[in-house]
């Protein structure tokens, strides 16, 4: 999702509800991925039987996997096998994938560095689908795929960061901050964001001083989520990069039955966004708002954004069924 997300321009934030380490490499997969230049996320051993290659590539959607040495994105690049290169009516799924790969020395590849203009002019030049780029001792780096190609010319204006890879954001909380931020920036996250459902508090003035002071402004943190304009100052002073508006409106917020505190997503987001806009003609510092919650509709995200909203978050919005 983060990935489709940064492709059409927006960015997605990496939960913070798991561990730390997992939460990071979800943040290294979406590094990993550069605009045209994508990393293996299907990949078996030469030795891998048929019958588990055909079930692998139902399961990712995709119709076609690496084979390296390893079984292993970077593994030495031994060639390709895909839906068009057997058939199990024909072949027994217990043959091994060598059998029926395409090899590399078969195969139109790309050296380490090339630039993503002349991998695209390969892709169409050699008439193949999808280009294997060979690092050192041969080992797979990453594929630039046609569809990516035609994608791009479809959605031409994808979030990325000035080595062209796609930015990413993630979420943190107050309790294991301090542990949690650096193993995600380390990770290569372009944004942080506290997820709570009540920011209004001395807890994230905390985490955001830490963020602050570790950090010097190499990387910017969000904060929230408020409903006053009360709250949006005291974000505001304690450091936020933006602030979340919006408690009680979510898919899956409870705070209102919990805590008794919420507000209707219109009332808040007009407070909030008159408190910002004083706050910036007070201190010439523009602080953005996100509004979190109440979006089921394209209609909803136009209301948002005239109410003052500069960014919205759309989690309700994609789990909706369409």
């Amino acid at each position: 999702m983060a990935i489709a997300l940064a492709q059409a321009g927006g960015i997605g934030f990496i939960h913070q509800n798991q561990p730390v380490q997992l939460q990071a490499e979800d943040v290294r997969a979406v590094k990993r991925n550069k605009a045209g230049f994508r990393h293996s996320e299907l990949n078996v051993r030469p030795d891998t039987p048929l019958g588990e290659v055909s079930a692998l590539l139902r399961g990712a959607d995709t119709d076609v996997a690496a084979v390296t040495s390893d079984g292993t994105a970077n593994g030495v690049f031994l060639g390709l096998i895909g839906v068009n290169d057997f058939y199990l009516g024909r072949h027994s799924p217990d043959l091994p994938a060598e059998d029926r790969i395409r090899p590399a020395a078969e195969m139109v590849t790309a050296p380490s560095g090339i630039s993503l203009q002349d991998a695209n002019s390969l892709l169409w030049d050699r008439h193949v689908y999808v280009l294997p780029v060979i690092g050192d001792e041969g080992r797979l780096e990453s594929l630039v795929l046609r569809r990516d190609y035609l994608m791009h010319k479809r959605f031409s204006s994808e979030s990325v960061d000035a080595d062209k890879r796609f930015l990413v954001a993630a979420g943190i909380n107050t309790r294991d901050h301090e542990e949690r931020v650096p193993a995600l920036v380390d990770a290569g996250a372009d944004l942080l964001c506290i997820d709570s459902s009540d920011g209004y508090t001395v807890w994230q003035a905390r985490a955001l001083e830490f963020v602050r002071d570790k950090y010097q402004g190499q990387v910017h943190c969000g904060a929230g989520n408020v409903v006053d304009g009360a709250g949006f100052r005291y974000l505001a002073n304690a450091g936020a990069a933006f602030v979340k508006v919006g408690i009680g409106g979510g898919s899956i917020c409870i705070t209102r039955d919990q805590k008794g505190i919420g507000r209707g997503q219109a009332s808040a987001l007009l407070d909030v966004a008159r408190e910002r806009d004083a706050y910036a003609a007070e201190t010439g510092v523009y602080v953005p708002l996100c509004c979190d919650g109440g979006i089921l509709s394209d209609r909803d995200m136009a209301v948002a954004l005239a109410m003052g909203a500069d960014f919205i978050m759309l989690g309700r919005y994609f789990l909706r069924p369409r």
